[in-house]
């Protein structure tokens, strides 16, 4: 089974502009939720809660050079709540480490980390930039590193994603990336091929059912 999973991924605009360097590519509550909501993480196989913009970094990302003469692709990234349920479910299946770091352009996290709560409505009005439309396109950057096997024959693997606005279609990098797998999700919990109960979208699939027919379906909308 896995022993270490790290995962980078944001949404943020392809034509960042200041202060803040970030567009309203989602709902506003999420956001909110993302700068204050406690992180859940695993750490030698226990789940332990991060405050949120914890293990803040610099990160180089190539795929993002070309958005941005300024950044070249230089971004920051640092711990949320992103992950959901995911380290309580994966610590069930022997999982040891587990983080999910959320991306963004420079200089959000100077500005978001002292916002109150109470006047986060307030300055991320001021703040924020235009919603995401085709005069101002978004992006989806992710990155999934996982390492795993028996302990003399450790391996690594890395997924990287990136997702553009289609100006065809009109849909944002956001909604293709959320909605796309909520969609062939929802697919199989019509045709009741899903497990029974409540589970988190992670957890749903049988595992045959996820290498035979969900990341192939995956793999015929996005590139990776």
């Amino acid at each position: 089974p896995p022993i270490d999973v790290d995962i980078v991924v944001g949404g943020i605009p392809q034509r960042p502009k200041k202060p803040l360097n970030y567009n309203k590519v989602f709902n506003l509550e999420g956001l909110k939720h993302i700068c204050y909501d406690l992180s859940p993480t695993m750490d030698d196989g226990l789940i332990v809660l991060l405050p949120p913009f914890s293990q803040h970094q610099k990160m180089i990302v190539p795929e993002l050079a070309r958005f941005s003469d300024e950044f070249r692709g230089k971004t920051e990234t640092f711990v949320t709540a992103g992950a959901s349920i995911a380290p309580y479910t994966y610590q069930k299946l022997g999982v040891r480490n587990l983080v999910e770091r959320t991306l963004r352009w420079p200089g959000f996290v100077k500005i978001m980390k002292n916002v109150r709560e109470e006047d986060f409505d307030k300055i991320i009005n001021q703040y924020i930039g235009p919603k995401t439309s085709a005069e101002n396109p978004d992006l989806v950057f992710m990155k999934v590193s996982v390492s795993g096997g028996k302990p003399k024959d450790l391996k690594k693997k890395e997924i990287r994603l990136l997702e553009l606005f289609d100006k065809e279609t009109g849909l944002s990098a956001m909604e293709k990336t959320t909605g796309f797998p909520t969609a062939l999700l929802a697919i199989k919990l019509a045709e009741g091929k899903l497990l029974p109960g409540v589970n988190p979208a992670d957890a749903a699939f049988p595992p045959k059912l996820i290498r035979q027919w969900y990341l192939p379906a995956l793999r015929k909308y996005f590139n990776f």
